[in-house]
Formats: C-alpha cells, sequence, structure tokens
C-alpha cells in the first residue's frame, strides 16, 4: 500500500522566505510516478496554488484518475499577547506551525477564512514578514465548520512538538501540562477524529544520522504515546519541500541564496521530499509504517472532492432614479432589439437603453438609419449573449460606464484600448472617445453572438493615480467587493543566475558577469534552459561562452535548472482588479504584497477560472505626460479651467474636438520634434518616420502598426514607402504575381486606403469574411485572426490550409488566395496589431501633437522631462536618467540650470525656456529635497550650509552635487569653482592649532633643526600604537645607535624595548618640536593640506564634468575635449555622418559598411537591448548599438576595473550610422571597436582593451 502525504509544499511557499524548490504540476507528477495515492499541498499561509494544481489535474484527468488532491494550510500558530509583548520589547519569540485541511467544500472556505486572517494579522518584525495565527482567531473562525477541518500536529516547529521536546529536557508538571492542554484545545475544536498526529522520518535503521535527527525521533515516540493515551491517530509525513533526495543540494543552495544568517539548512531539511513506502522504511519499522499509511488512507478517503470552477456573475450596481425621455419611441417597430430592450423585464436593460438615448444626445448624433441600424446590430449581439449566458450584459456595460466616471474624478482616461472601440454603443455611454464609424470599425471585432462570452474592456488611466483609483471603488462598492489581482513573480533567466550564483557563494561581480552573458530577443532575455541546451523551434544554439563560465562551479547548473520558473514572490497585478457581486471570499482569499497592499490568492487567470470578474486598471505613460502638460497650461493660462477635470479635457483635447489634419503638425512629428511620442519613440519607430514621413492620421496609424511587421524578403516598411511614394507599383506588383483585374478591384476595396498592405487583425477578418473573396464567415475570420494574433505556428498553418480550401469552395482561383495569404496575411503571422487599438493609441499620440502644436514645444518637453524624473502627480518614483539627459540635451539651448532658490522639484517653464528641476539632479535623496523646499530661501553659501548640513538636515556630499550642478551659482558672485572652494572651507574650518599625531600633514615646512625629534616621533611609532611594527634588525639597529643609553632594553633571543623607559625618554626630550608647532603657521598648513585632500576625493574634476556628474548635459563647454581627440583619431560629429555608407558586399554575402569614429561620454544603457546611451558635442544623446557579445565584454565588472558603461565615462566609438542609432564595428585596424579616454596630467590616454 502506497501513502496519501497529507504535508507538501510548492513554489507558493517562497512568497515570504525562500522555501521551496517544487513545483505544483512537478510535485504531482512525481508522487505519481513513486505511485502514492495522493498527497495534499499545504503551503504556508497561502492557498495560491491550489487552483494551479486542481487544473492540472483536470487536465490530466487519465493519468491522475486514481489519484486524490488535498487542500491544506501551514500556518504560523502563536499567543497573541506574547506576540504583542515580543514585539514591543524587540524579543524574539517562535512562531510555530501547525497545519489545517479542508474535508469538503465548506471546509475550503475555511481555509479561504484562515489564510485571509493570516494576512490581516501580518506585520514585519526583526526583519521577517510574518502572518500569525492567533489561537482566539481559531476559535473564532472554527465556528459553523467543526467537522469540515481536520487539523495535523505539522513538523518539528510545531507548538506540541517544541512542548514534547521541552517536557523530554525538563520533566516537570508545567511543562506536562502545556502538552495536555494544547491537545484539550484541539480536542475541544473539531473532536478526536478531527485531529491527527504527524511523525515524520527520524534517526534512520543504520543511525548513519542520529546526529542531526534526534529530536525528531523524540517526537515520533512521544507522539505515538500521545495518540494511547488521548485516543488520536498518528499519521507519517514528510513535510516534502523539493521533490527527491538529488535535489537537496540544489535546495540548500537556493535556500543559502536567500541570506538569512540564522535559519537552518542541513538537519531539518534533509528528509523533507517525496518518499515512497520503500524509502520511508529506511525510518520506520514496517508494522509501524503500515498503519501509519493505513491511516493516511483512511483519512484521504474522509476528503470530498473540491470544486473551483464557477460561472461569472457581473455585480449589479444601483439604478439611480431617472426620467426616461423615450428617445427610441419612434422607432420600437423597426427595431427588434431596441424593442426588446425598452420592454425588457430587466431593469438594467431598461437603464441601458436609456443610457444609450442620452449619450444621442450628448454627442449630437441624430437617430437616423445608419446610427439606428448600428445600436440595434449591437443590443442584438449583447441581447443573444446575455440570453445564452443567463444573466444581462447590460450590467456589466453600466457597471463599466460608473467605472470610467468614477476615474475621472482623479484621473485622465485613455481614448480606448482594444477591441471595445468597435462599438458605436460604448462611444455612446463614455467608454470609449471616439466613434467607431469615424473609423469604420466593425462592432463583431468586439462581441458577436458566435462568441458566447463575457466581454473585456481595458481602461487606460494615468499610472500615478491607480491606488486613489482602487480606493475611490472600494469606498464606492464595499472593501469586501474589491480586490486587487496579484501575480507572482518568478525567478526568470537573469534572478535565476543570480540567486544561484549568490547561494553558491559566488562574489556579486561575478554573479553579474555570469548574467550578462544572458543573450536576448526583443525585451525578452533567453531561458537559462536554452542557453545550456539551445532551441530547436526558436533556433537557439547552446550559448558557449555561458556554459563555459557556469561549469567553472561544480553543481551550479543544476542548481539554475532546479531554480528557474520557481515562484519567488507576490505582488500587485499592473492592471487586473477584482469586482465581486458578494464577499470576495466566496472565489477567492486576501493576502498582501510586500508594499502592504491587499490582494487576491488566486493570481488572475486562477481567479478568472473560479469565476472571478476581473476589470483591467491599465496606464499609459502618455496619460501621465499629457496630464503634467495640462497642468502647466492652466498654471500658465494657456487653457482654462471648465470645472471638473473631464470638461476640461474634452473642452480642449477630447479627440471629438482634436486638430487631426495641420500639415505642420506633422511635420513636427516627421523630423523627431515630438519628445517621447506615444508609441513612436522607440529606435525602430524614429527610423520608420524618416522613411515615411506620415502626413495624415491614417499614414501615422499605418506606421503604428507596420513597424511592427516582419517578414522574409523586402520588408513591409520598405514596401509602403514604396507603394506610397506611387501606388502604381502596388498594382505592378499583383500584375506580376498573376491576379486579374477583377481580382485587384476586390483587393482595392479593403488594401488600398491602407496603401496596399494588410497590416491590422481586422483587415485580415473582413477579407475573409467578405462573400466576393472568401466568404468564410465570422466565425472562420475569428479563428484564423485567434492563430495569428497568439503567434501559434501550427495553428497558423492549420489556419492557413483551411482558408485555402474556403477559397476554393467560393470558386476562387488558388494564385489569388495564395497572394492573400502570402504576400498579405504572412505580413502579419510575428505579430498583429488590432485596428481599433491603433485608432485609439493615435488618437493617444494626436493630443501630444496637438499640445506640441498648439501651445509650443516647450511645455510637452517640460512635461516629458518631469514624467522621466519620476515625478508623476504626487508619485515620486525613481528617475530614468538616460530619458532626462535625451530630453535635456535635445532642448539645451532652452534648459536653464538648476537654482536653489528658484528651482521646484519638477522642471517648470521659464519665459520660453525651462529651468531644471531638483529631483532629477543625481546625488539627492528625497530628505534633501523636501528640507531644501521648507528651508529656502537661502542668502548665501554659508546661510545654506548653517541652515541644512549643521542642522543635519543633509549631508556635505549632497551639497557638493548641488554646487556640481550649478544649482548655487546664484548663491555667490563667484565661478563655481570658488563656490566649491568656498564650501570645502565651511567644511574644514580653519585650525587653530594641531596635534603631534597630525604631523604628516605640516612636517614639510618644520625647521631642519627638528630632524633628530621627528627621527624620535617616527621610531615611537614603530614600537608602539597602531602601526606597532614586528621587532627586525632596522629596529634594533636605530634603538642601539640612538636611544640605548637612555632608555631600558634587554637582549636575549631579540630586543626588548621597556615602553615605560622609552615613553619617558620621548616625553622629555620632544617638548622642543611640541612648543615650536604651536606657531600659527603650522595650523594653517595643516588646514591647507586637508583641504586639499578633501578636494582631490570628493571634488575633482572639471565644470562639464561635475555636469555630466549631475544634470547629465553641458551648459557650455563640452565634457570632451574634441580637437584634442582629433589629433589621435579621425572623429566625426553624428548627425553628419552618411547613413549606412555602404562599401561592398564581402565574399560571405555581407554588406560592408564605411567605418567612421564618434566620441562621447556614457549617460545610460539598456541590458537587455545591448544599447548605450552616448552624449555627443553637436549631436545629442545617439544610441549606440553592440553585439551581445562586445556588450557583455565591456560591461563586465572586475576588482581592478569598472564597467566601461558606467555613467560619464568617456569613448572613441567606431562604426557607421544606422538611422537613429550608431551599429558599433571595428575595421581591420581597429579589432576592438570601443576605445576607452583616460586624462593623466591634462593628456588623453586611449585604453584599447578591456
Amino acid at each position: 500500500m502506497t501513502f496519501f502525504n497529507i504535508h507538501t509544499h510548492t513554489d507558493a511557499s517562497n512568497f515570504r522566505l525562500k522555501d521551496c524548490t517544487s513545483k505544483p504540476e512537478d510535485l504531482l507528477d512525481y508522487a505519481l510516478e513513486l505511485g502514492l495515492s495522493g498527497l495534499a499541498i499545504t503551503d504556508h499561509a497561502t492557498i495560491s496554488n491550489h487552483v494551479r494544481a486542481h487544473r492540472y489535474i483536470e487536465e490530466n484527468k487519465d493519468k491522475f484518475k486514481d489519484f486524490t488532491l488535498g487542500y491544506g494550510d501551514e500556518f504560523y500558530l502563536v499567543d497573541k499577547e506574547t506576540t504583542k509583548w515580543a514585539r514591543e520589547n524587540n524579543e524574539k519569540i517562535k512562531f510555530y506551525h501547525f497545519l489545517a485541511l479542508a474535508k469538503n467544500q465548506h471546509g475550503y472556505e475555511f481555509l479561504k477564512r484562515l489564510t485571509t486572517r493570516e494576512w490581516k494579522n501580518s506585520f514585519y518584525f526583526r526583519g521577517m514578514e510574518r502572518t500569525p495565527t492567533y489561537y482566539e482567531d481559531l476559535k473564532e473562525l472554527i465556528k459553523g465548520y467543526e467537522n469540515d477541518v481536520i487539523f495535523s500536529s505539522s513538523c518539528i516547529g510545531s507548538p506540541l512538538n517544541q512542548y514534547i521536546l521541552e517536557y523530554d529536557k525538563n520533566k516537570t508538571k508545567e511543562n506536562k501540562k502545556k502538552i495536555h492542554e494544547f491537545i484539550m484545545f484541539f480536542i475541544g475544536l473539531v473532536g478526536k477524529e478531527n485531529f491527527y498526529l504527524e511523525l515524520q522520518p527520524a534517526i534512520k535503521h543504520d543511525k548513519s544520522n542520529a546526529n542531526v535527527k534526534q529530536e525528531q525521533q523524540t517526537v515520533n515516540n512521544m507522539l505515538l504515546k500521545l495518540c494511547v493515551v488521548y485516543g488520536l491517530t498518528p499519521i507519517v509525513s514528510t513535510d516534502a519541500h523539493y521533490l527527491s533526495k538529488e535535489d537537496a543540494i540544489s535546495h540548500k543552495i537556493y535556500l543559502q541564496s536567500g541570506g538569512s544568517i540564522d535559519r537552518e539548512v542541513d538537519s531539518f531539511y534533509s528528509t523533507t521530499y517525496v518518499m515512497d513506502k520503500n524509502e520511508l522504511l529506511e525510518y520506520f519499522d514496517e508494522e509501524l509504517l503500515n498503519k501509519l499509511i493505513q491511516n493516511t488512507h483512511d483519512l484521504m478517503k474522509r476528503l470530498e472532492p473540491i470544486n473551483f470552477k464557477q460561472k461569472t456573475q457581473v455585480p449589479n450596481i444601483d439604478i439611480p432614479r431617472y426620467n426616461d425621455k423615450n428617445l427610441f419611441e419612434n422607432y420600437l417597430d423597426d427595431y427588434i432589439y431596441i424593442n426588446k430592450f425598452k420592454n425588457s423585464e430587466r431593469d438594467m436593460d431598461r437603464y441601458y437603453l436609456h443610457l444609450i438615448g442620452e449619450g444621442m444626445l450628448s454627442h449630437n448624433q441624430e437617430f437616423n438609419k445608419e446610427h439606428l441600424d448600428r445600436i440595434e446590430i449591437e443590443l442584438e449581439q449583447i441581447w443573444e449573449i446575455s440570453e445564452g449566458l443567463g444573466q444581462p450584459l447590460s450590467s456589466y456595460f453600466v457597471l463599466t460606464q460608473d467605472i470610467i466616471d468614477m476615474m475621472w474624478e482623479v484621473s485622465l482616461v485613455g481614448p480606448a484600448r482594444g477591441s471595445a472601440a468597435c462599438y458605436y454603443t460604448n462611444y455612446l455611454l463614455d467608454i470609449v472617445q471616439f466613434n467607431p464609424l469615424d473609423y469604420d470599425l466593425p462592432y463583431y471585432r468586439f462581441l458577436s453572438k458566435e462568441r458566447q462570452s463575457l466581454p473585456d474592456i481595458d481602461i487606460d488611466a494615468e499610472a500615478s493615480k491607480r491606488e486613489q483609483i482602487v480606493e475611490l471603488a472600494r469606498k464606492r462598492y464595499g472593501n469586501d467587493k474589491i480586490l486587487n489581482s496579484c501575480t507572482f513573480t518568478t525567478e526568470g533567466p537573469k534572478s535565476t543566475v543570480i540567486t544561484a550564483t549568490r547561494g553558491y557563494g559566488l562574489d556579486v561581480a561575478e554573479q553579474h558577469n555570469i548574467a550578462n552573458l544572458i543573450p536576448s530577443e526583443g525585451a525578452s532575455l533567453w531561458s537559462v534552459s536554452d542557453c545550456f541546451f539551445g532551441n530547436e523551434k526558436k533556433e537557439r544554439k547552446p550559448v558557449k561562452e555561458f556554459i563555459e563560465r557556469v561549469e567553472k562551479h561544480d553543481g551550479l547548473k543544476d542548481v539554475m535548472l532546479s531554480i528557474e520558473g520557481l515562484i519567488s514572490g507576490r505582488s500587485q497585478h499592473a492592471s487586473s482588479v477584482i469586482f465581486y457581486p458578494h464577499s470576495f471570499l466566496k472565489e477567492n482569499a486576501m493576502m498582501k504584497t510586500t508594499k502592504g497592499l491587499t490582494v487576491t490568492q488566486f493570481n488572475a487567470e486562477d481567479g478568472e477560472y473560479c469565476g472571478e470578474l476581473k476589470e483591467d486598471f491599465l496606464s499609459i505613460s502618455a496619460l501621465g505626460r499629457i496630464r503634467e502638460a495640462m497642468d502647466l497650461l492652466l498654471e500658465d493660462g494657456k487653457i482654462k479651467w471648465q470645472g471638473s477635470l473631464r470638461e476640461t479635457y474634452n473642452k480642449y483635447f477630447h479627440p471629438d474636438v482634436l486638430d487631426l489634419t495641420s500639415n505642420g503638425m506633422f511635420d513636427m512629428l516627421s523630423k523627431g520634434d515630438i519628445f517621447d511620442a506615444f508609441q513612436m519613440s522607440s529606435l525602430v519607430a524614429r527610423n520608420a518616420m524618416r522613411k515615411i514621413k506620415p502626413n495624415t492620421f491614417d499614414e501615422v496609424a499605418i506606421t503604428n502598426t507596420i513597424i511592427r511587421l516582419q517578414t522574409e524578403g523586402e520588408q513591409p516598411i520598405d514596401k509602403f514607402v514604396r507603394y506610397k511614394q506611387n501606388i502604381n507599383e502596388w498594382y505592378q506588383d499583383m500584375d506580376k504575381y498573376g491576379l486579374t483585374k477583377h481580382e485587384q478591384e476586390l483587393m482595392e476595396k479593403h488594401l488600398l486606403p491602407r496603401t496596399g498592405i494588410c497590416d491590422t487583425q481586422e483587415i485580415l477578418m473582413n477579407i475573409i469574411i467578405d462573400p466576393k473573396i472568401a466568404n468564410g464567415g465570422l466565425t472562420f475570420a475569428n479563428k484564423f485572426r485567434k492563430s495569428v494574433g497568439k503567434k501559434d505556428e501550427k495553428k497558423i498553418e492549420n489556419a492557413s490550409k483551411e482558408f485555402m480550401q474556403v477559397m476554393k469552395n467560393n470558386n476562387q482561383r488558388e494564385k489569388f488566395a495564395r497572394y492573400i495569404l502570402e504576400e498579405q496575411f504572412a505580413l502579419q503571422f510575428n505579430y498583429a496589431f488590432s485596428l481599433p487599438h491603433v485608432v485609439a493609441y493615435t488618437l493617444v499620440l494626436m493630443v501630444e501633437m496637438n499640445i506640441a502644436y498648439k501651445y509650443g514645444l516647450g511645455y510637452w518637453k517640460t512635461a516629458c522631462l518631469n514624467i522621466n524624473s519620476g515625478l508623476e502627480g504626487n508619485l515620486t518614483k525613481g528617475t530614468d536618467y538616460a530619458e532626462v539627459s535625451i530630453a535635456v540635451n535635445s532642448m539645451s539651448d532652452d534648459i536653464i540650470l538648476p537654482d536653489i532658490n528658484k528651482s521646484q522639484l519638477k522642471f517648470t517653464a521659464q519665459n520660453g525656456k525651462v529651468l531644471y528641476g531638483l529631483k532629477p539632479i543625481l546625488g539627492l535623496d528625497t530628505n534633501t529635497l523636501d528640507a531644501i523646499i521648507e528651508n529656502r530661501p537661502f542668502k548665501s553659501l554659508k546661510d545654506y550650509y548653517e541652515k541644512m548640513v549643521d542642522t543635519k538636515l543633509t549631508s556635505t556630499k549632497k551639497t557638493i552635487s548641488l554646487i556640481k550642478s550649478g544649482a548655487m551659482d546664484s548663491l555667490e558672485e563667484l565661478d563655481r569653482r570658488h563656490i566649491m572652494a568656498k564650501l570645502v572651507k565651511l567644511e574644514i574650518p580653519q585650525k587653530e592649532k594641531v596635534t603631534m599625531s597630525q604631523l604628516d600633514y605640516y612636517r614639510n615646512i618644520i625647521p631642519d633643526k627638528y630632524n633628530k625629534l621627528l627621527a624620535l616621533h617616527d621610531f615611537r611609532s614603530r614600537i608602539k600604537g597602531r602601526n606597532k611594527e614586528p621587532m627586525n634588525e632596522e629596529i634594533e639597529k636605530i634603538f642601539i645607535q640612538n636611544y640605548s643609553k637612555h632608555v631600558d632594553y634587554t637582549l636575549e633571543d631579540e630586543l626588548v624595548i621597556d615602553i615605560k623607559s622609552f615613553e619617558k625618554y620621548y616625553n622629555k626630550e620632544i617638548k622642543p618640536l611640541k612648543e615650536e608647532i604651536k606657531k600659527p603657521q603650522y595650523a594653517k598648513e595643516f588646514t591647507k593640506k586637508k583641504r586639499q585632500e578633501y578636494w582631490v576625493k570628493e571634488c575633482q574634476g572639471t565644470i562639464p564634468e561635475w555636469e555630466i556628474d549631475t544634470i547629465l548635459f553641458n551648459s557650455d563647454e563640452f565634457v570632451i575635449d574634441i580637437d584634442k581627440v582629433a589629433k589621435k583619431h579621425d572623429i566625426s560629429e553624428f548627425k553628419q555622418l552618411k547613413n549606412l555608407p555602404y562599401l561592398k558586399t564581402n565574399s560571405r554575402g555581407f554588406k560592408e559598411y564605411e567605418i567612421s569614429a564618434i566620441t562621447g561620454v556614457v549617460v545610460g544603457y539598456v541590458n537587455q537591448k545591448k544599447l548605450v546611451y552616448i552624449l555627443t558635442k553637436d549631436s545629442g544623446v545617439i544610441t549606440a548599438k553592440l553585439t551581445r557579445r562586445m556588450y557583455t565584454k565591456y560591461q563586465e565588472e572586475t576588482e581592478n576595473e569598472k564597467s566601461w558603461w558606467e555613467r560619464g565615462t568617456k569613448l572613441v566609438l567606431l562604426g557607421y550610422k544606422n538611422g537613429e542609432a550608431f551599429n558599433v564595428k571595428g575595421n581591420n585596424i581597429y579589432r576592438n571597436p570601443v576605445i576607452k579616454i583616460e586624462e593623466c596630467n591634462k593628456n588623453y590616454i586611449y585604453k584599447l582593451q578591456k
């Protein structure tokens, strides 16, 4: 008989600290492989992996048909008053373990309540996050669940087992009483039949582990006796934290990577893996083990199946009193579904139609056939889906409208996101901000009765307002009906390497050096598994460098492979907020993030399986920038407040009032003047803008889609540019392909407005649906769209075959079908963009363009600078210094240096220019910034020093950053270097007198007549004090020759000087020198040297270097002397370089380009993309692109040398211009195309190799 393991863990136990290396799927598969009859997942303080495990078994029913999965929670059971006292006195206490198991569905509700209470009780204590359950909590929570829950005594860390060990050491009545009272407490809670005592592997029969398992053996022996005394049932478990004995080392290293200094990782965890009966027999007598296993079977049979899958219910909101104007009264006979909603039995349906009518009025829409037909067909879809789902979808739309109305109280809301923009009724309810009829958006892309599912509307708001919005939602709908969805952080490629190497004990530099060898593809890193083994499907080969570096360390590879993908923490989902029609406990449970935010325990996917309705509160950075620009415009009176944020936005920036046609606006976009242009600021997009030069809204939208399309041969963007310049070339291409005139006319209908390119999912669907082309129907069109959208090669292949058959069935030629499939649809096989989404996001860009064009670039750039500086609304985030540098240097002529008295935290517009903010200055912290604002104005540097430094509100080091940046220039009528010198004088005031211990600073001016006394002082320091040397020949010689006549000593094996005698002699002889150094010149010399020393350590550098250190741009002189560099290298200015200066195609078929040299200073880098941002003298910040190998080589840090990508590093780069980037590449003379400039005695030294 195999056993049922009541006590196992998965990687959800890693939420608070590193604990387990088993994923649920692997745990279940391994248990099945060993022949276990089942197991219970009992993670620490969470049920987060229960649904995941349940779904895995449901998806593999045949494999797990005789396997039982139980669900439990290992909680921390403590006394409330003891815990309170310990926290108040910062005293260490034990947080005991205990186990609860759900017997049935009702019992599972108890688990949700229990784990929720654990997180409600959570706190940080002595460096550890704690989630206690108090005894009184259990007494309260168990009411009504007494026969639905099983408790087990858990591991060695349980209260009962610790009481047993205390009793074993000291057999007093008090200790015996503790055991008795504890057992009776749980018998009183749930009865004997629901309380089990849990034995775990202890001492082996061969005694090989007796030194580490004696305590567990003691506990096991006592637990068996207690079962007899109290009539309780003993069971066996292994408290599995990893799969097998072979995984023990990997598990140990994983735990060690957590860095806890007092955590035991050997003795306890040596047996905490999944065992079968044969392994358990190494620890237990067979007769006893058979009994224990039989008991686990009996327990297993008491567990009823738990059902997680539920139907999603849309919460109803209260319908306000309203005056129905009967706006559709004259159309009820002609429109079936408008009539159905008007006369529906459901109040929400009637209210929804009322809102649609009100929307017609507020948007000045005529009640004409086009509009009424569109409302009718959309209401048809909503009605039929409502009937199919058994609940009114009208509730969803009214709820969504209410949520958006609520959002507008504190935040801008985006025009739309995704397919919701396809519904005209959504526009009328202000759920989306533009009319889909104006952009030919098909209704079926959002909802159609063929797809019986709830809608999913994503909403964009300002990132900084998310918490306010969620808090508003809680107040509006009820605290227990709103939860942020959680997301699990996992060990990704880089964190896997860092975690494994840290646990292995490698130094930090080597950890990052190995991690930096992981290749990237786009913005994603390769998996560690792909680095080791390659990936044939993704055409990846093993990474030789990475493998060699890892395999220098025995076993490290296995550790990495066991760690990758593990859950390593929990956080708040970036967008998903769950709305419950009742308390969240019906579908989920609550926990907290490390920041204390309440979130669900099941993630979004598992929550949806359980019937949760999510609303996605998304954010886009552009809305923060637009809001910031609006605030600047309001402040300067350029626009006027309209009573609310929404009305102000509607008047000036709503899509219905935007300028979408001015040529000058499109010119600004094409030239790159619209800084941080939404979805158009990437290198690829900027290069595309240069090629396409869009001059209409549609062309901007097409640019946004086309930059994402890739195919073999001629790239879509190049084809589009060719067609745009001469549309006849499209017709010529169709002629070459063999299309008839009729077939070309069919293509014209769908593709001429897109300049001959099928660039969106909707156009693909329309071609499939078109009765004159494929007549494939909506169901097949959706199927093809989804296969493309998911980039599933197999599904795309199957859909393509079906498309060819559909075309044949519709009597179309194979050549025509192949043109559509291979020349048009294939463009989207690697990426497919949605037309409503691209329209919505292009409108966001148009808002930005309107601001820049109508009100001046200064306002827009200032807004961008502030957001990139981490200042969005009231939210203070980290500063993106590379982005700040790019922005500042693109408008350096308009930047005013920061001013300690005038600058705000943010950048501010000032007389047509931009005043640098305090927050983006490198080297300052929030406390310093707050203190500056609170204590200014400052009259002088001395006034600042007295108010800020003397009072410890900030440090001298931070003051140095302010001076370097130019922020102190206005305080003194001195140049910046003299201001810095003045600070050094304040920091190191003139010394009044000096001591002998400071001799090194002024001995150079002591007259020669004191040389003998100086020698005496030097000798003293060699025989006593912290610099004392071991006795040696030189010391002996000096002593015998100079001091032996005056000082007592012995001379046996070595010279021993009587220090007391020496000190007496020293104090007498040194008096003349001590008198001499009382003269003022010595204090002056000391002060001068200390100031020089301080300057070299803290203030070194030129003013241009200071500015790069602090504000990332040069206000006057450039940080690199270009003329000096030009004497050694033929330096070019990036903006003057020819783009892709083709030379020839080499013998291997690769193009070769003319190599040029540029010089600049590093202001930032992007590891994943292998990009380095270089500030040049006249071309601003340029992007240097490097190969992975080259980037990693210069990124690597050693003990002796920092990364060459460190901010402030001066470089010469070789390569060629490629659009907006500089591709770094060597030539025959310079194999290493990155040259570091170092300075020595005002001369440049060029370092060619790292």
